[in-house]
């Protein structure tokens, strides 16, 4: 699978894996959801023209569709520059097209096709494509399973020396459910600051830090706090050359605030781009800028925002792979032997790879010591993680995957370790 991924990807086997993917999931139907999300797109540019930047909010489209708008922009910049850097979701897209080039004349392939179209199933038929294509490079045979009333697993794979088995494929789902109402917290505070600023084409930074889970019940008095001390000129201290923060706390103690003037309504900078910096990692930062250039080719900006937002607490990004494996293992056959493919969201432990690893084997080892779950050969622990080559001639982003494996020394049935090996 690493050969997917090479820095020198170039237009026409970029072309190549998008014609598969075409052929199998369908041409037509991509052309005609990438047409009704282009309307989507500028029907919240219109409403957004308020200022209160509510396009920031329209919903994720499917992740294909998202991919291909990136292509069509990506070819036109390509045909005006003669420049072709690909970015993640060109790679992305290039890696599905393998995937599915690799496994698209194993048995029952078809049965993907309405979960691929599916934006909420998407990710994981994308998954199941990918461990039946790397069995299937290994030489095994590989039948998808329909899914029925009974729970089964996804493929049943078959080597031509006789040795089969099962195997399960689990995505692990991007945001937990604590994710899931911090996002919806820092939504609606975003909302809020957005649509009492926007309007006023105030340009601003804010930066917050929870010392514990923001709640939504908070957000309509920290969103008052926030506007508040903008009118009184600000609170904290945000030094744009250094990147340092000095923060304020709002009445109830729970909140750390920075709220600084940026600049005039009027008045623009020129420089070849609107940057910030900050020596503080936020969970989730926005900026938005007005810009244009001048009849000399000069770039001015205006009315730049920035928003930071983090909690002091961490998300647990490890911890779920323990639901994933328990799901998994009732959709194993007790007759055959079986393995595990769970898929962890890219990029979701790059800057704890080591000891998220280290957490994830002790899990999922005490779930099979003991002798429980012996139907089990193997955890596999997959994922995908983007990162810059620079390297003389070679350069641009890797899109590169990485694997962990568990294995069960309990398991009922023996087999030898090429059954779940990835390659």
């Amino acid at each position: 699978m690493n050969k997917f991924e090479l820095p020198s990807l170039t237009i026409p086997e970029l072309m190549g894996s998008v014609q598969v993917i075409s052929s199998v999931i369908g041409g037509d139907w991509v052309m005609k959801k990438m047409a009704h999300e282009k309307r989507k797109i500028e029907e919240f540019k219109k409403i957004s023209e308020n200022g209160k930047h509510s396009y920031l909010f329209k919903p994720d489209p499917h992740p294909l569709i998202e991919w291909a708008l990136d292509l069509e922009k990506l070819l036109t910049h390509a045909r005006e520059t003669h420049e072709f850097t690909p970015n993640e979701s060109i790679l992305k897209l290039y890696t599905l097209g393998k995937i599915l080039e690799r496994c698209q004349h194993e048995s029952g392939l078809e049965k993907l096709t309405d979960r691929l179209k599916q934006k909420d199933s998407f990710f994981s038929a994308f998954f199941e494509a990918e461990v039946a294509a790397m069995y299937s490079h290994k030489g095994f045979s590989v039948r998808f399973i329909e899914e029925g009333s009974n729970r089964t697993p996804d493929l049943y794979v078959k080597r031509a020396d006789g040795l089969d088995g099962y195997v399960e494929c689990k995505c692990r789902d991007l945001l937990t459910e604590r994710d899931e109402k911090l996002k919806k917290a820092w939504d609606g505070l975003q909302k809020g600051i957005l649509g009492e600023f926007g309007p006023q084409k105030i340009s601003f930074a804010v930066f917050v830090k929870s010392q514990n889970d923001l709640e939504i019940k908070d957000v309509p008095s920290l969103k008052n706090f926030i506007i508040e001390q903008y009118k009184m000129g600000g609170c904290g201290k945000y030094d744009r050359a250094t990147g340092d923060l000095i923060y304020s706390t709002d009445p109830s103690g729970k909140y750390q605030v920075v709220v600084n003037n940026w600049m005039r309504p009027d008045e623009e900078a020129q420089q070849e781009a609107f940057n910030f910096f900050v020596r503080e990692e936020f969970d989730h930062v926005t900026m938005l800028c007005d810009g244009r250039v001048d009849e000399n080719d000069l770039p001015f900006w205006k009315r730049p925002i920035v928003i930071g937002m983090a909690n002091e607490k961490p998300s647990d990004r490890v911890s779920g792979i323990v639901n994933a494996f328990k799901s998994a293992v009732g959709q194993l056959s007790k007759e055959k032997p079986g393995a595990i493919w769970i898929r962890i969201p890219d990029n979701s432990w790059s800057n704890e790879i080591e000891k998220a690893g280290e957490k994830a084997v002790k899990l999922l080892q005490a779930e099979m010591d003991g002798g429980a779950n012996t139907r089990v050969n193997a955890v596999v622990l997959a994922t995908r993680m983007t990162h810059a080559v620079n390297n003389g001639e070679a350069n641009g982003l890797i899109y590169n995957p990485l694997y962990l494996t568990i294995e069960n020394k309990n398991s009922a049935k023996l087999v030898d370790q090429s059954f779940w090996q990835h390659l």
